[in-house]
């Protein structure tokens, strides 16, 4: 049976001055660049697998559908499990819009525009505030035990139907898919942030300090 699927993929932290500088490209839009929006074939902190195949088929209908019409959407915060409005996009509750998403690896790398919405605006000030804000995708579908007898890590069926590719929210659940971003550092004007790498062994500990205190803060 399809249930309601949705994960935490990545928190966005990216330094005021860039933030500002974006503004000031983008004649006052906000656009954030090389964003990890979903991962394929590898075990979420959810426990769950989404398998590339099926995640490349969701993406392509999802690109030609959403973002190439200028409507892809994502809302502040999740609905809950139990909100009927969980398998749609409501232009009240948006908060950005994702402009480019792409392959790299396993990996789904997007751009995002913060909007200039009531929400989108508790977004901005966040980011300008200095601090973090997760990207998380929201889809139907139903799963099952990856392997026999093992209910812990589950496979995502090819019944799955993506329905937002990133809602912006509080608290990412991939594992190692913290980003942040250098500051002052542009590659070209359509690439205007690249990633700041972190090691595997960083992120995990950057992980536990978030679950165990609640402060999510990435120092540099």
């Amino acid at each position: 049976m399809k249930q309601l699927l949705i994960e935490h993929s990545s928190r966005i932290e990216v330094p005021t001055v860039s933030l500002h500088e974006s503004i000031d490209k983008n004649n006052g839009r906000l656009i954030i660049r090389n964003v990890l929006l979903q991962r394929a074939d590898t075990p979420n902190k959810n426990k769950r697998v989404y398998p590339k195949r099926v995640l490349e088929r969701e993406l392509n209908t999802y690109f030609k559908e959403q973002i190439k019409n200028n409507c892809a959407y994502g809302h502040l915060d999740h609905p809950s499990n139990e909100d009927p409005n969980g398998s749609v996009v409501l232009l009240e509750r948006a908060c950005q819009i994702i402009l480019d998403a792409k392959w790299k690896g396993n990996d789904i790398i997007g751009d995002i525009e913060v909007l200039n919405t009531p929400l989108g605006n508790i977004v901005r000030n966040i980011l300008l505030a200095g601090h973090r804000v997760g990207q998380s995708s929201r889809g139907l579908g139903s799963v099952e035990p990856l392997r026999e007898g093992d209910d812990e890590v589950v496979e995502v069926q090819d019944d799955f139907s993506l329905i937002v590719l990133a809602d912006c929210v509080s608290n990412p659940s991939t594992f190692n898919a913290d980003m942040s971003l250098k500051e002052n550092e542009f590659i070209n004007e359509n690439t205007m942030f690249s990633t700041y790498k972190t090691t595997k062994i960083d992120s995990l500990i950057q992980d536990i300090i978030c679950d165990l205190s609640g402060i999510c803060c990435l120092k540099k």
